[in-house]
């Protein structure tokens, strides 16, 4: 901080000067004219020694947040990405076939009380028909709000809010989502951006493959292999904020490359290969423990986990169960993998399978 004082201590530094300067005055009285000045006079000082702060740290690109950094980095063109709700298909279910149902657009639907504590409500986005004979059909919904908790795991969109005449249950299924409820781009983020940004400007180097990569909206992960395929060429491994990277997003990032690359540069962009992930866990809980809520919990825990994964990280045993170890938790057992599984730079830990069961053991 540039200017590190307190209201009481400019007062202070205030009746000193004025009493080595102009020693008539000698009434500092509360009440008193000259006392009364002096702490008006304070105030403004301290309200400009804040603005002087604020200026200062938003002056530089390293301490600069909020709306300042957003204004450093459109000097390069470079602008915060935007929170976007989640959207994804949710499955309406019944046990009675005859006759159709109609779902509405607006339609309400609501999740279990997840673990911490909230609730998280859904829309559908269009007039559907679930059409006779048929149990249950798909219907696209849409978060309420924007951001990434709204992007929940199977099983947790359960509750419908406007119950409908003739359906059964809803719940979403593994794959549910297909556009990824994101939060608004941290500073961290766009600030490392703006660095890769200015990486960029010195050549063709490895920053600058990933700055054009990351510069392009919907990509999140992005590893740059030089020579990946030999001489003169260039592999640019990248993942979506939506998880999998899609034909679209690979084509869109490589004309990005393409337009600044040099030239003769043989650049290929690809999404990491899967490597497939089933876990079995078996949760050893002590006797005062939820197993319904301490399963739902781990469930999340894990899912989160995967979702945040990054290229190339290795699977570790270890780590998972630093993730999902709880006070309920006396032990867990990681039955299948049984041994860390590894990863290299083009390839990505993908969960496939997951099974918990549990059991209450005894305090000893």
């Amino acid at each position: 901080m540039l200017f590190d004082k307190t209201e009481t201590q400019i007062k202070q530094e205030l009746f000193e000067e004025i009493k080595t300067n102009i020693p008539q005055i000698t009434n500092f009285n509360s009440g008193g004219v000259m006392r009364g000045f002096i702490e008006i006079l304070a105030k403004f000082i301290k309200a400009i020694y804040d603005l002087l702060n604020l200026v200062f740290q938003n002056a530089f690109v390293q301490t600069a947040s909020g709306i300042w950094l957003d204004m450093k980095c459109a000097e390069l063109d470079l602008y915060r990405f935007e929170a976007k709700k989640t959207k994804g298909y949710v499955v309406f279910e019944r046990d009675e076939t005859a006759g159709n149902v109609n779902i509405p657009a607006g339609t309400i639907l609501q999740s279990r009380t997840m673990s911490n504590g909230k609730k998280y409500r859904y829309f559908t986005t269009q007039n559907v028909v679930l059409a006779e004979g048929a149990a249950n059909i798909m219907v696209e919904v849409e978060a309420e709000l924007p951001g990434s908790e709204y992007n929940l795991p199977p099983n947790s969109i359960v509750e419908l809010v406007n119950p409908i005449a003739g359906i059964d249950r809803v719940y979403n299924t593994y794959n549910w989502i297909v556009e990824t409820g994101l939060d608004e781009e941290t500073d961290e983020s766009l600030r490392k951006r703006y660095y890769l940004k200015w990486q960029s400007i010195s050549g063709a180097t490895m920053s600058a493959y990933e700055s054009w990569a990351r510069n392009v909206e919907g990509v999140n992960q992005v590893v740059v292999i030089p020579v990946g395929r030999g001489g003169g060429t260039v592999d640019v491994v990248i993942t979506a904020v939506t998880g999998e990277a899609s034909d679209e997003l690979l084509q869109e990032v490589k004309n990005a490359i393409d337009e600044r690359k040099p030239y003769g540069v043989d650049v290929c962009v690809y999404r990491p290969t899967w490597v497939e992930v089933s876990i079995s866990l078996h949760l050893k809980l002590y006797n005062w423990a939820d197993e319904a809520a301490v399963t739902q919990q781990v469930t999340e825990k894990v899912y989160s986990y995967f979702a945040n994964i990054k290229i190339g990280q290795d699977f570790i045993l270890t780590d998972l169960i630093n993730v999902i170890k709880t006070k309920d938790i006396k032990d867990v057992v990681i039955i299948n993998p049984v041994s860390n599984i590894g990863v290299n730079a083009k390839e990505i830990a993908k969960l496939v399978n997951l099974s918990i069961t549990t059991e209450v053991v005894e305090e000893i």
